[in-house]
């Protein structure tokens, strides 16, 4: 007989890439870097304004990512189903609100961040699969500059080291005047 229709349910350790089913392509440590937090906009409130950034090192599948303040909790898990593939080299951006005049005009975002962001301070991680991949310890934000890794340091062990991080330097603007690099590599820090 003929094959049985496709039921939509996506297997495990598999994503769709353009309606065909495919394996997905797993992140791992060292995989992804946090780079840049933006935890006190001033351009826009911190409930629509609020986002951060990850590097990606290698060609991977973002389904299933999970994010949070204080591993192992898990705040948000990506979706599976379509694949969420980035790509090596690239620059990822989740925000609190994808709409522009809410967001402080952030150039793009990538996927929506579903948590606050602590001003005072903080924790913040990504992993998958109940493994971290990266996290960072960041300090109190400056009001509309966000906390930046300086570009010598973009390794995921680097990252871990607190004079790696600095305010995001003065002229370096995106959207309504807050600082920072959203989506873009990051300046060296002073």
């Amino acid at each position: 007989g003929a094959p049985n229709p496709d039921c939509g349910i996506t297997p495990e350790g598999k994503c769709r890439d353009g309606g065909v089913l495919r394996d997905q392509r797993l992140p791992q440590a060292g995989d992804l870097v946090i780079t840049e937090i933006m935890a006190n906009p001033d351009a826009a409130p911190d409930a629509s304004g609020e986002w951060f950034e990850l590097y990606v090192a290698r060609d991977i599948d973002l389904n299933q990512l999970q994010i949070g303040k204080n591993a192992p909790e898990v705040q948000q898990q990506l979706p599976g189903g379509d694949c969420l593939a980035v790509s090596a080299g690239s620059y990822v951006v989740f925000a609190a609100s994808s709409d522009p005049a809410a967001n402080g005009h952030l150039p793009r975002v990538d996927f929506p961040l579903d948590f606050t962001l602590t001003n005072s301070g903080g924790g913040l991680f990504v992993g998958f699969a109940d493994q971290v991949l990266d996290a960072v310890t960041y300090p109190a934000a400056t009001a509309g500059a966000s906390t930046m890794l300086d570009q010598g340091s973009l390794d995921a062990a680097a990252n871990d080291d607190p004079a790696a991080w600095c305010t995001t330097v003065a002229g370096t603007t995106y959207g309504d005047g807050d600082r920072g690099t959203p989506g873009q590599a990051n300046p060296a820090c002073p």
